[in-house]
């Protein structure tokens, strides 16, 4: 180490602060630490020019020397250094696992502290990067699957592991960064950084990055900026703590850049004077550092979003035109267009908005359609938890059960063997030689007693343990099914809104083309609102929260209503027909749900009927005590073995039709909550027949 400082100092004092002048001639200077290089004689002289030829390089040779100095360093005994260089090996090879595990085999070799522990936790969120955030769809489901049990298992006191996990789960879904589902996590996250110690700066950075990435894809301006604040200041600790070790080439203007930019996207949270401040720091960083000007050049962010914050709406136009289609902007295109298309607007640039509408929508549709596909895989990476969460509980309490079962047997024998043992006793109390041996056997089976009574009350609180276990998971799946109807109020608002304006703003020849197109958009954002309620209903009735009011009501006007609800959705030449066959019947039902079920039951049979009719009428049971809805259709019917299956939750017996397959599901159990049943007749062969039965009284 005195050979290190000694090296240091003399670098302090021969080579000037790049601050000091504006022009730093880097390839002299990287010659020039070679040669120092040369001149060393033992591993600790070596470890300063190492270090500064590592931050001078911005080659592929960096790889290389960051390699060479890790092992150096470990020939030296410098375990601090050491560390440092692996965790920025990691950070450059993020994405190779191979080099990932080796990096992580190489920092395990360190005698247990801190900073090993920081550093062995660093590499393995890296891995976590590499092994699930850029995964297929297909793996990341299986993934998550895995991972949610794993974490289930983690103590909470075990605050690095859990660190690991919770962002593993986080990385998988981090294609959708504004789920609410996700977003959980991600706060849960940000609670577990917050406990780090303060020196663990290198997991902090990591982590507040990725928050402030997290929350400024969310929109949620305050939360972004105060991450991002708070990666300045590790900047700033950073820097100071390079100077003082003798780093004196170390630049992290390209970061700093990168921090600027997005603060300046989320300049709404921001005060005009921090504004103008983020945005000249910003272009200071472009003309001093060559590797934020390239970047610059290519995706003038700053500008764009300082731009936009004062409503110079032409010049964000114009700038992201030129720009919006090189591949450094490639992963923000969708909000980009978003910026671009409201420029257009406030602009009255129809010719623009013309051009950018159709692509716009269709990066939109396929937004949506993807959400869709990632919701509907992460709903069931859910329900699957929990419907093993439920098996295990409910084989823990038939292994209670069993439990207590051998229990009462054992104490109904050791009744027996008791009376025996008494009787034992009248006959051995003669036997004065045998007395003794008796005692202990009494004593004996008091014990066994005492042991199956602590054993009982043992099995009742894990039984009440595992109630309890159960309940948390039934809440965290209802929570997330209530949540989830939020997430998709933003894109179908985008869909409405972009609809109306895409056939405002053309001209009237045209505007009959484009209200198709917008009919299609409106269709496609009532089918996810359809499905959602769907989804939310199957959860209210799992529940059982849902309360059924029953008022005298006529079946004729029921019938009648719900027919003029859904004629509209039948195909073209298809009869949708109300047909009264019996004078009206007072039935005492719950209006509302009864026209909800037939409902679902009309739109069913309208969705599988390409000809023909569909039919519904009603009739009193033989017993004259239920009333009987039947609704039927000439279409492509159910066959026998089907019957049943089609009742049952995320059953769709065609890929092509559009729902999740919980229609009939909600239908049934509907009307099982108001005292009736709901049956496909399978004696009826002209397409198929579903009769709904309620009491009528």
């Amino acid at each position: 180490m005195k050979h290190l400082l000694f090296i240091i100092s003399a670098i302090a004092l021969l080579v000037p602060l790049r601050a000091a002048s504006a022009k730093f001639n880097r390839e002299s200077e990287i010659e020039r630490q070679r040669a120092i290089l040369e001149q060393a004689r033992t591993p600790a002289d070596s470890l300063a020019p190492l270090f500064n030829l590592y931050d001078l390089i911005v080659t592929a040779d960096r790889n290389d020397i960051g390699f060479q100095l890790m092992h150096t360093a470990r020939r030296a005994g410098d375990t601090a250094i050491a560390l440092d260089i692996i965790r920025n090996l990691a950070n450059n090879n993020m994405r190779n696992d191979s080099i990932l595990s080796g990096l992580l085999a190489e920092a395990k070799q360190y005698t247990e502290s801190s900073d090993r522990r920081q550093t062995v936790t660093f590499i393995r969120l890296m891995r976590n990067n590499a092994l699930f955030k850029y995964s297929t769809p297909d793996v990341k489901t299986e993934s998550l699957h895995n991972l949610m049990e794993k974490l289930e298992g983690i103590p909470s006191d075990n605050l690095y592991d859990r660190l690991v996990m919770l962002h593993a789960v986080c990385a998988t879904m981090a294609d959708f960064p504004e789920d609410d589902f996700l977003q959980r996590y991600v706060d849960q996250l940000n609670e577990l950084v917050e406990q780090l110690p303060a020196s663990d700066l290198a997991l902090k950075n990591f982590f507040y990055v990725n928050a402030a990435i997290s929350y400024t894809r969310n929109r949620e301006n305050q939360r972004a900026i105060y991450y991002d604040q708070k990666l300045l200041q590790i900047i700033n600790e950073l820097e100071v703590r390079n100077r003082k070790s003798g780093r004196i080439f170390k630049s992290y203007d390209p970061n700093r850049y990168i921090i600027y930019t997005r603060l300046l996207e989320n300049a709404e949270g921001l005060t005009s004077s921090e504004v103008e401040e983020f945005y000249k720091k910003a272009m200071e960083t472009v003309e001093n550092d060559p590797r934020a000007s390239h970047t610059y050049k290519n995706s003038p962010l700053p500008t764009v979003y300082y731009n936009l914050y004062h409503k110079n709406y032409r010049k964000v136009l114009g700038l992201l035109q030129q720009h919006v289609e090189t591949e450094h902007l490639t992963f923000r295109q969708l909000p980009l267009m978003r910026i671009m298309t409201e420029a257009a607007v406030k602009t009255g640039d129809n010719a623009a908005l013309l051009k950018l509408y159709p692509r716009y929508v269709e990066m939109l549709r396929q937004y949506i359609n993807a959400r869709s596909n990632e919701k509907h895989n992460v709903l069931e990476v859910v329900y699957d938890l929990n419907q093993v969460k439920a098996e295990n509980i409910r084989l823990e309490e038939e292994r209670q059960d069993e439990m207590r079962r051998n229990w009462r047997r054992r104490a109904v024998l050791m009744a027996v063997a008791l009376a025996t043992l008494l009787v034992f006793v009248i006959i051995l109390y003669r036997a004065r030689r045998k007395a003794q041996r008796l005692a202990e056997s009494l004593e004996e089976s008091n014990k066994d007693l005492e042991a199956q009574k602590r054993n009982l009350l043992d099995a009742q609180q894990q039984t009440a343990r595992a109630r309890d276990q159960a309940i948390r998971a039934d809440q965290l799946k209802t929570d997330f099914i209530n949540n989830m109807s939020h997430e998709v109020k933003a894109p179908l608002e985008a869909l409405r809104e972009y609809a109306y304006l895409l056939a405002e703003s053309t001209d009237d020849h045209k505007k009959k083309y484009l209200m198709q197109f917008a009919d299609l958009l409106m269709l496609n954002a009532d089918l996810v609102t359809t499905i959602v309620n769907d989804v939310l209903q199957l959860s209210e009735l799992h529940t059982t929260s849902v309360k059924i009011e029953k008022k005298r009501i006529y079946a004729g006007p029921v019938c009648e209503a719900v027919v003029e609800t859904v004629k509209g959705r039948v195909h073209h030449g298809v009869e949708m027909i109300f047909r009264p066959l019996q004078p009206d019947i007072l039935v005492n039902t719950d209006r509302h749900r009864l026209v909800q079920i037939l409902i679902n039951l009309l739109q069913n049979a309208a969705k599988f009927t390409e000809e023909g009719s569909v039919t519904i009428y009603y009739r009193r049971s033989d017993d004259g005590r239920n009333i009987e809805f039947i609704v039927e259709d000439t279409g492509i019917g159910v066959q026998p073995e089907n019957a049943e299956r089609i009742f049952e939750r995320f059953v769709k017996l065609s890929s092509d039709s559009q729902g999740i397959g919980v229609g009939l599901t909600i239908s049934r159990m509907l009307a099982r909550l108001m005292d009736g049943d709901i049956t496909v007749d399978q004696s009826y062969s002209a397409g198929a027949r579903f009769i709904l039965t309620l009491p009528i009284e």
